[in-house]
């Protein structure tokens, strides 16, 4: 089980699905940093991406997708989806844990994102991402592509960790990057 983490979190929201092409019908999910303008893309397939189009939406459906079935039983045994955490990521892969509260006690259960994300919607949880996660596989501008310069808020959001965790040495090099910005 993956160790919670001190790093930090960086709330995220669902902006836009879209279909693509390619084998499997693939939908393209990007979700943008709330109060920021970062945006991070995320693959998923055509029946996850439906379920949380039907929701979006508010299209009404004849019978509960598993999503909803899943939602209802949470409710039945009285657990709040506190939150969805993008953890990790590995060779393009994400990982995500959907964070539950019971009576107090606090789990952590493992999905793929997108479940995560269609059932975060559903219980109006937060979704979250780890800041140094957001910054490395976001969507970047053709500018930031040409440079290979950090940008000025992945400085800010560095400069806030090292001096948080009292790294002053790193702060001072990262305040000097942002004065130069």
């Amino acid at each position: 089980m993956h160790k919670m983490s001190n790093r930090l979190k960086i709330e995220l929201k669902l902006v836009s699905l879209t279909a693509m092409q390619g084998p499997g019908n693939p939908h393209a999910m990007i979700l943008k940093e709330v109060g920021g303008d970062r945006r991070l893309p995320i693959i998923i397939g055509p029946t996850e991406a439906q379920s949380i189009l039907t929701y979006v939406s508010q299209t009404p459906i004849l019978r509960p997708v598993t999503h909803d079935l899943t939602v209802g039983i949470l409710q039945i045994f009285d657990v709040e989806v506190t939150e969805v955490l993008i953890y990790q990521v590995k060779g393009g892969v994400f990982y995500t844990f959907i964070n539950m509260r019971r009576e107090g006690e606090v789990k952590h259960v493992d999905s793929r994102p997108s479940d995560a994300i269609a059932i975060a919607l559903r219980c109006r949880a937060p979704i979250y991402v780890y800041e140094d996660i957001l910054e490395n596989e976001r969507i970047r501008s053709k500018d930031e592509i040409n440079s290979d310069k950090p940008s000025k808020r992945a400085l800010e959001l560095r400069l806030e960790r090292a001096v948080k965790d009292e790294d002053y040495e790193l702060a001072a090099v990262l305040r000097d990057q942002l004065n130069q910005t």
